[in-house]
């Protein structure tokens, strides 16, 4: 009887393991949300003297941001992220825009990683998904 009765607990033990490992696995795959490359638009960015005309006293914008890709983490996200920076410094986007004496020196902030899950995202059918968002220049010494 008593051998019966380890027999039983221990088979509830193994239940209780298994519902424990299936319910981790559901909650991670629940919160593993994909991430957007979001650019803004580079023709757009670099025409020049585009500045000018988008900065608004301590803001800048709405600038549009427009998916380039969809990606399963955010380290595959920024890895992608990485490389079109490196191609937006190569062509000179933000110095042919007049970027640079409003605070802007790099492309970084023009190209970002945003969960699927962000309030902001506008999805319309047949579209990438888009994001506008305001930005906020760092402030240049002696201005």
């Amino acid at each position: 009887m008593a051998e019966l009765q380890v027999k039983k607990s221990l088979g509830a033990q193994w239940q209780v393991a298994i519902v424990a490992v299936v319910a981790l696995l559901c909650a991670r795959a629940a919160h593993a949300a994909n991430w957007y490359l979001m650019a803004a638009d580079e023709k757009a960015i670099s025409q020049p003297d585009v500045a000018a005309t988008m900065i608004k006293g301590s803001v800048t914008g709405p600038v549009r941001f427009t998916s380039r890709g969809e990606y399963e983490s955010r380290a595959r996200c920024e890895s992608h992220r990485h490389k079109l920076v490196q191609s937006w410094r190569r062509h000179s986007i933000i110095a042919r825009g007049g970027w640079a004496k409003h605070g802007f020196t790099s492309p970084n902030v023009f190209v970002q990683c945003i969960s699927a899950a962000d309030p902001r995202l506008a999805r319309t059918p047949g579209a990438p998904p888009t994001v506008d968002l305001l930005l906020q220049p760092r402030r240049i010494r002696g201005r």
